[in-house]
């Protein structure tokens, strides 16, 4: 990015730091804290790249000497904000690698380049997050939105994990990847809550997992209702995120698959409305979204409501058994790590926060 580019962009965020500041957080170093109430679904950062790097690189080197090019073409001020951010990888790197490979997100869920933003930097993690950070390739931002009502004085946290978890799984993630031991309000619940959610972040982790193989394959009745048991799991857990709208738009794959045109337009409606929370409406999965609201039948799984079976099958069947959706009732008949059957243009772009070179 050039100079002007940049700094222009720094403007621009500063003009709406009034519902934020950078502040000191407990334990944390730096953060994101709200200064007024701020409504789910509002738009709190859009901040563009100021640098950028080739994902997967194995020449590090190389990608050492295209950061220190980059850096030479920022601003004074630009810089010494770039060196004061967080560097997870001590000695094991010179430090503007090591501060990139600790700050770097992917600018799209299979984008070849990661980007470096100095406030989304400062956005800390938590497993119970209140805001989501997306890639919007059409203004060429990150974009973090509030999913849900965040009080003045409260952390704006998202969460650095692709997916549910339990509490042994999580730590392990964030330690191998990022380097610490998360004390959120989710991790820190005492023994027995704890036992609880985990089971339901493994029930919720099992049936995103399995959920095409079990959905597309045993009925549409049966499809729906365990997305149905995802969304009160989601619920129970306060997961708000773009759980949400996967969730809606993998019932309108189900519906629209089975030729079920009526419920397929209410959850294409469903999943539109919790994706523009989640991203805005200038989001390219949100315009996608719109476009199926308004012509359902466009989607191409349109075409396997002939071929798809009629009546569930025996997983199918267990998979609904039970009388609720505590754990108990449904976990031993959902088959764990099974790869979801995403359609073509499935919607998916969760970003982890760092980039791995």
């Amino acid at each position: 990015m050039e100079k002007g580019t940049a700094e222009t962009q720094l403007k621009e965020t500063e003009s709406v730091t009034r519902q934020y500041a950078v502040r000191p957080v407990h334990s944390k170093g730096q953060g994101l804290v709200a200064m007024s109430k701020i409504r789910k679904g509002t738009r709190i950062l859009a901040e563009a790249p100021i640098l950028k790097v080739p994902r997967h690189a194995s020449d590090l080197q190389a990608v050492s000497s295209i950061i220190v090019k980059q850096l030479r073409t920022l601003s004074r001020d630009q810089q010494t904000a770039f060196f004061e951010l967080h560097n997870a990888h001590g000695k094991r790197h010179d430090p503007p690698l090591g501060i990139m490979k600790t700050n770097v997100p992917p600018l799209g869920s299979d984008s070849y380049e990661g980007g470096l933003f100095l406030t989304a930097s400062r956005i800390n993690h938590s497993c119970r997050n209140n805001a989501q950070n997306t890639w919007n390739e059409k203004i060429g931002c990150i974009t973090i939105h509030a999913v849900k009502d965040i009080e003045e004085g409260q952390e704006v946290p998202i969460t650095y994990l692709g997916q549910a978890a339990p509490y042994a799984e999580r730590q392990r993630s964030l330690r191998n990847k990022f380097f610490f031991d998360c004390k959120c309000e989710l991790c820190s619940l005492p023994q027995v809550k704890r036992e609880e959610s985990d089971g339901r972040q493994q029930m919720i982790q099992d049936i995103d997992e399995s959920i095409g193989s079990s959905a597309f394959g045993g009925g549409i009745e049966i499809g729906l209702k365990s997305v149905r048991v995802l969304l009160e799991l989601l619920d129970q857990e306060g997961i708000t995120d773009t759980s949400i709208p996967r969730a809606y738009y993998d019932a309108f794959q189900i519906a629209i698959a089975h030729g079920d045109k009526a419920r397929a337009k209410v959850f294409a409606e469903r999943a539109y409305a919790a994706r523009v929370i989640a991203e805005g409406d200038d989001s390219p999965e949100t315009t996608k979204l719109k476009r199926l609201v308004k012509r359902p039948t466009e989607h191409l799984s349109i075409a396997l409501a002939p071929l798809l079976p009629q009546q569930p099958g025996k997983m199918a069947r267990a998979l609904i058994s039970g009388c609720g959706c505590k754990a108990s009732h449904h976990r031993s008949a959902i088959p764990t790590k099974r790869q979801r059957q995403k359609m073509q243009d499935g919607l998916d772009t969760r970003t982890a926060k760092s980039l791995r070179f």
